[in-house]
């Protein structure tokens, strides 16, 4: 699916028509209500911009782009989740092996904690860079991400940030090293295995990594992954693809008024399914097309439901009259 602006206009007509605060929802929460009956939803729907539309799924990436970063941003936020722990460098294993041989676990321990605690006091910093990454989300990346695999965002987050996220990132974290104890901590242990290393703890000292660089590397990763958890997470809960089944009900015809009350006849006989919810019906975006007037029903379903088979029955006895045509699109490639 490539299309996100009647899906938002059927989405908000159908709680438009049950509920009064659908206006202060992002589009995911919007999608988990469902409309307390199958009238057609009344309203200027027409008149919603696709910029209007597009800021309801900006608001959404805000909040899972927030709740990451909290994670991830507080004592422990690192070192104590697995996932994103900041591991030693894998040059600087042969130090380490060499340390627990001395029974010196203290020293390589501290400096494992010193590395995650650079990264839980920079990752905050990232709020800025990652919202303005989303203020410059386009009509086409939202379209892209709604309709996407289950880490779309995550990926557009990615390509469009991370080289930026890297620059202003890593001063960031040199201040926080610094802050931690990063380089006091590697001193103490690299001076402590150096006897035990001979000739090889000499070369280690004059190679050390940039540990700076490794941490601002690490700690992007770690963010990427609870940013991809957010968003799997809000796409599970909202019933959205992968996880569950999309279909528009489409209504075209020459004549505003029979447009109009053929869609209220589809509308009153819809019937009820277990976990089916019909959104709309709602004009597309484009109402208006080369003089055709355009409606649409959004109809959400989990995985497990045959669509289809709802979809027979629910317009079996319906039949188009005049200049009037219906079509049906499952897992549709364009709501516009």
């Amino acid at each position: 699916m490539n299309s996100i602006f009647c899906l938002l206009i059927t989405i908000v007509a159908a709680v438009g028509c049950c509920s009064s605060t659908a206006r202060g929802a992002d589009i995911f929460d919007i999608f988990r209500k469902k409309p307390a009956t199958n009238a057609p939803a009344g309203g200027g729907l027409a008149g919603l911009s696709q910029d209007q539309l597009a800021a309801g799924l900006k608001e959404a990436l805000g909040k899972g782009v927030r709740e990451a970063i909290t994670t991830l941003g507080k004592t422990n936020g690192f070192l104590m989740d697995a996932s994103v722990k900041i591991p030693m460098p894998e040059s600087l294993r042969t130090v380490e092996n060499a340390l627990r041989t001395l029974r010196q676990d203290h020293l390589a321990d501290e400096f494992v904690t010193t590395m995650n605690r650079a990264a839980e006091q920079a990752v905050p910093e990232a709020v800025d860079v990652l919202i303005d990454s989303i203020k410059q989300l386009t009509i086409a990346d939202a379209k892209s991400i709604l309709t996407g695999t289950t880490n779309a965002a995550t990926q557009y987050f990615r390509r469009t940030s991370e080289t930026n996220l890297h620059a202003r990132f890593l001063p960031i974290v040199q201040t926080a090293t610094a802050k931690a104890g990063v380089t006091s901590a590697y001193k103490r242990m690299t001076e402590k295995s150096l006897g035990a290393l001979g000739q090889l703890g000499g070369l280690l000292s004059k190679q050390a990594p940039d540990l700076d660089d490794y941490i601002t590397r690490k700690a992007l990763d770690g963010l990427f992954l609870k940013i991809a958890e957010q968003e799997k997470l809000i796409r599970e809960n909202a019933g959205l693809p992968p996880y569950g089944r999309l279909a528009a009900v489409i209504i075209a015809g020459s004549d505003a008024a029979e447009t109009e009350r053929f869609v209220r006849l589809v509308a009153r006989a819809a019937p009820k399914g277990e976990g089916v919810v019909i959104l709309g019906p709602a004009t597309a975006p484009i109402h208006i097309v080369r003089g055709r007037f355009r409606w649409r029903f959004l109809v959400k379903a989990p995985r497990e439901v045959n669509i289809q088979a709802f979809l027979r029955a629910w317009l079996k006895d319906i039949k188009p009259k005049g200049s009037i045509h219906l079509s049906i699109d499952v897992d549709p490639y364009n709501f516009l």
